[in-house]
């Protein structure tokens, strides 16, 4: 269900002086004409004191509140029939003109719970999900991507409106602040309970996690890539070797003494991982963020060869290994399957580090066109590959003439069933004969859009 901003229709306030009491306020609207009848409406302080509010509705469009303190805030939660969810803000200047709607909410708030009290102050959530890929449905890495389907609305520095429709099953809320270590809290058991029984989430100290990336002969390495995993499911943060199913928590890059940092982490499992294109790659379990970490880069094997067409060297050629498809779409993890590129020097020649996985071919694309594809050999042992001289054919000229006398635009994609495919737009001659010229063999796909 997707969320949608309403503006009421009314929304009015009276004061009520009783007897020796402070001041009372009065407070009605209209109910928003999506939600179906309401089966309850209650009052959520934005303070959680609790108060002597009595809501009711005059059926089937009027809501009221008696009993609000002058200048209160909180939200006016008008529960539906079929259980989705208006709450009204109340008190929040410009945003008590719009109710907000969705199939259901939950006020969230954030509490000390190792932190101290005075660090919890500046509380910024947000909604994410894991970037599932179509095509790799077992991976089991993921980067994090925003939830759409859920909105959170901020009403104190640590108190928060959540609402939404349906969303991921594995979709969380992250709490990040200036002085406590980010929390995750799971989404589904938000989306399940009633809308006045608040969601706590207990606010920790943070902790540094501190490191550093040498490689095979203990030589500090810079500019390393290093991420920090955790785990998705959060019941498995104590014994992450049992876990096999990360999130991407933050990346950053080594300095030159080889160092790398992470700020405001909880006490729980992680996994950290270490690449650098020519030293290798490392990773490593961390249990405790307290001790320093050493990534130790294991060197990566390698492929060389010269480049040559019609006879020369054939220099700036990129090298790229390109993975096998059904190899990468079965995979668990995708990191195993890809390299950075290389090009060849002025003599033509090469050498392109491989990844920990070799289900693939290395391609060659020169800057005139041309490409090829070379397999390598089936030895998993071998740590230096020599693909010798790589000679790369001409291209695949094609003609051909359209009936339709329209002008039309080709594009033409392949070759198909490969990966590392290749666009080529072709040309026209006024006879409306189209010509092109095909970097490898293969199976091509043509596209041809003439006019509308």
């Amino acid at each position: 269900m997707r969320l949608v901003l309403v503006a009421l229709a009314a929304m009015t306030a009276a004061a009520v002086q009783l007897g020796g009491h402070q001041p009372t306020t009065a407070l009605s609207g209209t109910i928003p004409t999506m939600l179906h009848s309401p089966s309850r409406i209650v009052w959520i302080a934005a303070d959680g004191e609790q108060r002597d509010v009595t809501c009711s509705w005059a059926a089937p469009s009027e809501w009221s509140c008696t009993g609000l303190s002058a200048g209160a805030q909180g939200l006016v939660v008008i529960v539906g029939a079929s259980e989705d969810v208006a709450a009204i803000p109340v008190g929040f200047g410009n945003v008590v003109a719009a109710s907000i709607v969705g199939a259901w909410g939950r006020v969230v708030r954030v509490v000390p719970g190792g932190a101290a009290p005075d660090s919890v102050h500046d509380i910024q959530v947000r909604a994410w999900k894991p970037d599932r890929p179509p095509t790799r449905a077992l991976t089991r890495r993921f980067s994090p991507i925003e939830e759409a389907a859920a909105t959170v609305v901020r009403l104190t520095p640590t108190t928060f409106w959540v609402t939404g429709g349906a969303v991921d099953a594995e979709a969380f809320l992250r709490f990040d602040g200036p002085a406590i270590a980010t929390v995750r809290l799971a989404l589904s058991p938000v989306t399940n309970g009633p809308p006045d029984i608040p969601v706590f989430v207990m606010a920790d100290a943070p902790a540094t996690l501190v490191g550093q990336v040498v490689d095979r002969h203990d030589q500090s390495v810079e500019h390393a890539l290093v991420e920090l995993w955790e785990p998705l499911l959060s019941d498995a943060d104590r014994n992450p070797e049992l876990l096999n199913t990360w999130i991407r928590r933050a990346t950053t890059d080594t300095d030159p003494q080889g160092a790398f940092s992470f700020d405001r982490l909880a006490v729980g499992g992680y996994e950290l991982a270490a690449v650098e294109a020519f030293r290798g790659r490392a990773t490593s379990i961390v249990k405790s963020v307290a001790e320093p970490v050493v990534l130790r880069l294991e060197p990566p094997a390698s492929a060389s060869g010269r480049v040559l067409r019609r006879g020369l060297p054939v220099s700036d050629a990129r090298i790229r290994f390109v993975p096998d498809a059904l190899a990468l779409s079965i995979s668990f993890d995708p990191r195993v399957h890809l390299s950075d590129e290389t090009r060849t020097g002025g003599d033509g020649r090469f050498t392109l580090m491989l990844p920990p996985s070799r289900a693939g071919v290395v391609q060659v694309l020169t800057q005139e066109g041309p490409s090829v594809r070379v397999g390598l050999p089936a030895a998993p042992k071998l740590r230096e590959i020599a693909l010798g001289d790589i000679v790369v054919p001409d291209t695949k000229h094609v003609t051909l003439r359209l009936l339709d006398p329209r002008s039309c635009e080709l594009v033409a994609v392949g070759p198909m069933g490969e990966m590392g495919l290749t666009t080529v737009r072709v040309s026209a001659t006024p006879s409306h004969v189209y010509w092109m010229e095909l970097p490898e063999p293969g199976t091509w796909i043509l596209n041809a859009r003439c006019g509308d």
